[in-house]
């Protein structure tokens, strides 16, 4: 197989799994070029690399390169402080990756997960112990004896950025992050002018440094409460101190999800859990596959092993009945923070989420300390039932396979009064309850074709390798964010306050807020950001300030309104609103069941379309169109308000505000318009363009449309552009009647 032709279909497939938008080499051809036509592609390229492998070169163009150094760090003039980067062409690429592919398939076999090519940088290289407990005699003798730096008990060093060392505490590995982290929010604080803006500073530039260091760090409450501080401040265009200072919402709707009306970011515990559990699926994942455990999660086996004791061994920890805080847990002092915050979110899972069959497994699953296997209102593994288990465990007997292999059949009665000794109870009868209780519950567990006989997987790893899963999938096939989604379903979803905004009786879906997020797509961050504010009733409208008293700050509308400002007046019953909405709403007035509502602007689902639109219009063409009006009309209303308010020698002029609309309507509607052209959606096109005629805008006309037609050889490339133009008429048709 390795030395077999590459074939058109090898190539096929090496050129469609080939990333997008990536540099290219002198040839100036991305990838993109090659998927015009990929089967016509992969055709030539078997000629050509049938050719290359024969003659045993490339040809000279794919043997040419762009090569950039890339500076890293230190003194410019030594050539090791450089990264050579490649730019090799596209076409050159196909052969190798389709190689790699196929030694893909047999390396895992060959060589170990935990071998690798390395070899040690002397300069670089340090020896430091890993406990406090070491002899210091020993260190001062490799001192002497070695070229490597040997550090103490009290030293610390970066450990592939992680702040390593026998006596490092939590403090020294997470303070320093939460400083940068601080520093990072000063510097982008007022770069971001949209709460999804901030959200997105968070989640690529600020929250990342936290990711680093907690994916194999346990992260204490009290960093994850200063975490929550910084996120909170940052959202809220706060400083970002200690505490955190109050928002124009309610906090939970930064953590709630996308699609149920919140900002999507994900709570520091949340993701911390996430990479925890990573770990552990990999070291699920690699004991499954080759039917021993990595190296690397060894000393973990034995902590796990001495933490069970007489209840398992290794990965049977799995199945152990964790809960609680640790400090109330005697059994389970001893597990550091990290695997007891990882197990524990484990168990929680699998009784949320768990899908595992484990009713295969019971002749080989430890059964002493069991989460599928409690007993009682009050849910107690089988080893907190009776004080004369502790008999069976030291016995060495804590699954079934265990009476399995010393009798060759499940547990009897004979066979457990031969292995009980009298001494151990207080009378014949405490011993013959014993036997029998333990028998009914392990009976639970027994085969009815049972036993099984054959080979089995070793003790410690034998529970790894149980079908473990959780949602829909299993667990060495979840990624980072499947298990980010299943920590996340727990999260409260805080009710919206409507009543401020004088909605009375509705509460948003999920399907709402989903149409909401997608309908954001067409217009300008700051418009959709107006327009999910006040969803929330989070803009700083004047009647929230009455309860100032060192402050003289009025309530009343700045237009000279009697009435309080809040989000119903400001937006909808003012003189100023009232003249933009009759204005703007006309071309939809005969598209709706009934007349627009202060609701319909604020949540345009509620509104009931007429059958006659969806025919012309459909609901996609619809909603999407008057989403750009009403944001534009708000984001109008919003600055002229600020604009009045701070400037009060400036008279309203609502002409203005209606001018100011337009000229945001005008830049959306031609983006949109432009985007049905390209999509060829008819129907958007005509509702586009009916509003542009009725708003006075000129005829828009259609770019001309471009087909480029890709026709190749062995030996050249070249392009053939053929322009066909396209003209679109409007006419009396494509106006609804109802407007001519």
């Amino acid at each position: 197989m390795l030395d077999a032709p590459i074939t058109a279909n090898d190539l096929y497939w090496a050129i469609v799994k080939s990333k997008n938008e990536k540099a290219p080499g002198p040839d100036g051809l991305p990838v993109e070029y090659y998927k015009v036509k990929t089967s016509l592609w992969a055709r030539i390229f078997e000629v050509v690399y049938a050719s290359q492998l024969e003659k045993g070169r490339m040809t000279k163009f794919q043997r040419r390169a762009h090569l950039s150094l890339l500076y890293k760090s230190g003194d410019r003039t030594v050539p090791g402080n450089y990264r050579p980067l490649t730019l090799i062409n596209h076409d050159a690429k196909l052969g190798p990756k389709i190689l790699a592919r196929r030694l893909g398939q047999f390396l895992p076999d060959i060589i170990h997960d935990d071998q690798s090519g390395l070899r040690l940088n002397v300069k670089k290289t340090c020896i430091m112990p890993f406990t406090r407990f070491v002899d210091r005699q020993a260190l001062q003798d490799l001192r002497t004896s070695s070229n490597f730096k040997v550090y103490g008990v009290s030293d610390t060093v970066k450990l592939l950025g992680v702040r390593q060392g026998a006596m490092v505490t939590t403090a020294q590995r997470l303070d320093p992050v939460l400083d940068q982290m601080r520093r990072r929010c000063a510097i982008w604080k007022y770069r971001a002018r949209t709460l999804r803006g901030r959200v997105v500073l968070l989640r690529t530039i600020i929250l990342p440094l936290l990711w680093y260091t907690a994916s194999v760090t346990h992260v204490p409450s009290s960093v994850l409460k200063a975490v929550d501080i910084i996120i909170r401040n940052f959202i809220n265009n706060h400083d970002h101190d200690d505490a955190a200072k109050p928002g124009k919402f309610d906090k939970e709707w930064i953590y709630v999800s996308v699609t149920q009306g919140g900002l999507g970011i994900t709570r520091p515990k949340d993701f911390v859990q996430a990479t925890h559990l990573v770990s552990l699926r990999d070291a699920i994942s690699v004991a499954t596959r080759l039917s021993k455990a990595p190296r690397w999660i060894m000393p973990a086996l034995a902590l796990f092993s001495s933490v069970l004791g007489t209840l398992g061994t290794g990965f049977d920890i799995l199945y152990a009945n964790i809960q609680g805080d640790k400090s109330r847990t005697c059994s389970w002092q001893s597990l550091p923070d990290f695997w007891y915050d990882t197990l524990l979110a484990w168990g929680k899972l699998h009784a949320a989420h768990g899908i595992s069959s484990w009713q295969e497994f019971t002749q080989v699953m430890p059964f002493w300390d069991n989460f599928c296997f409690l007993f009682g209102s009050t849910k107690r593994p089988m080893h907190r039932l009776s004080i004369h288990s502790s008999r069976l465990q030291q016995r060495g007997f804590c699954r079934l396979q265990d009476f399995v292999d010393y009798t060759g059949s499940y547990p009897t009665h004979e066979l457990l009064d031969a292995l009980l000794e009298d001494a151990d109870f207080a009378r014949p009868a405490s011993k013959t309850r014993f036997i029998r209780d333990t028998l009914r519950r392990l009976n639970l567990l027994v085969h009815q074709d049972g036993p099984f006989f054959g080979p089995t997987l070793p003790r410690s790893i034998e529970s790894a390798c149980h079908s473990w899963g959780f949602g829909e999938k299993l667990v060495v096939d979840m990624s980072n964010r499947d298990f980010v989604i299943l920590l996340r379903q727990d999260s409260k979803i805080p009710a919206l306050q409507l009543q401020q905004l004088h909605i009375a009786d509705y509460q948003p879906s999920a399907s709402v807020w989903r149409a909401e997020y997608s309908w954001d797509y067409h217009v300008l961050p700051v418009c959709a950001d107006l327009k999910f504010r006040l969803q929330h009733n989070a803009l700083g409208f004047r009647y929230k300030f009455k309860w100032r008293t060192k402050v003289d700050l009025p309530s009343l509308c700045v237009h000279g309104c009697s009435d309080d400002e809040d989000g119903q007046h400001l937006f909808w019953t003012c003189f100023v609103a009232k003249h933009q909405w009759q204005r703007y709403l006309l071309p939809f007035e005969a598209m709706i069941v009934g007349d627009f509502t202060w609701q319909m602007i604020v949540f345009p689902s509620t509104i009931r379309l007429l059958p006659s639109t969806l025919e012309r219009f459909d609901e996609f063409a619809f909603y999407r169109v008057f989403t750009v009006v009403r944001c534009c009309v708000l984001r109008s209303l919003w600055l002229h308000r600020n604009k009045k308010m701070y400037n009060p020698e400036i008279s309203t002029s609502k002409r203005f505000v209606e001018f100011h609309c337009r000229g945001y309507l005008g830049l959306h509607l031609r983006k949109l318009r432009s985007l049905a052209v390209q999509n060829e959606l008819l129907k958007l096109r005509r509702l586009v363009d009916l509003l542009l005629l009725r708003l006075g805008f000129p005829k828009p006309k259609d770019k001309p449309k471009t087909t480029t037609t890709a026709t190749a050889t062995d030996t050249t490339t070249t392009a053939t552009t053929t322009t066909t133009t396209t003209t679109t008429t409007v006419t009396a048709t494509d106006v609804d009647p109802v407007f001519s």
